[in-house]
């Protein structure tokens, strides 16, 4: 039992933490509108003695900005403004994940999946004046590949999760969106 459990990224704990954060990139139509942001992760993972698998609740963080110049279209506004600032938008999400190990020795490769609800906010007061800045909240799935390994002595994770956050066809530039996607490529510790 503590064999598998240990390598269900690096614990040998029931419940673990992890903390970690690293690089978010927009893929898809996605990447058109945004640059390459950042991210943060917080979860807390149960493992369960002889089943193969752990279940994670992750909460991450995404922050990106938008490309220079790029046309909106606001809501209820006729015609379309330009941006010239650094305006933001932040995705906030809380995960429910399976996590599968492939056992290998110290250092070994899971695969991950699960759904999510982020709620994304966008700065678009500085963009088109009298706009109020947007905020929803949506429905995602998410599915990645990452390591588990012992480094220096405590255990670290890396990963990458494509995640699927489905909207309403918001426009934003001069592309209709159905989903916003993205990959945030985490670095971190469990505890």
């Amino acid at each position: 039992t503590a064999q598998v459990r240990m390598t269900q990224q690096g614990s040998n704990r029931p419940v673990s933490c992890a903390l970690g954060g690293g690089a978010s990139v927009p893929v898809g139509s996605y990447k058109d509108a945004l640059k390459a942001g950042w991210n943060g992760q917080g979860s807390v993972i149960f493992h369960f003695a002889g089943l193969p698998l752990s279940l994670r609740a992750d909460l991450n963080y995404n922050k990106f900005t938008f490309k220079n110049d790029l046309p909106f279209s606001a809501g209820g506004t006729p015609g379309t403004a330009t941006s010239t600032e650094d305006i933001t938008q932040q995705i906030l999400g809380g995960l429910a994940n399976v996590s599968i190990p492939f056992h290998m020795g110290p250092v070994s490769p899971y695969i991950t999946a699960g759904l999510a609800g982020f709620n994304i906010k966008t700065n678009l007061g500085d963009v088109v004046p009298g706009e109020q800045d947007d905020s929803a909240t949506r429905f995602a799935v998410n599915g990645g590949l990452g390591l588990s390994m012992k480094l220096f002595g405590a255990s670290a994770f890396v990963e990458a999760k494509l995640n699927n956050v489905y909207t309403d066809g918001k426009a934003i530039g001069s592309k209709e969106l159905k989903d916003l996607q993205f990959v945030p490529v985490t670095f971190g510790f469990v505890f």
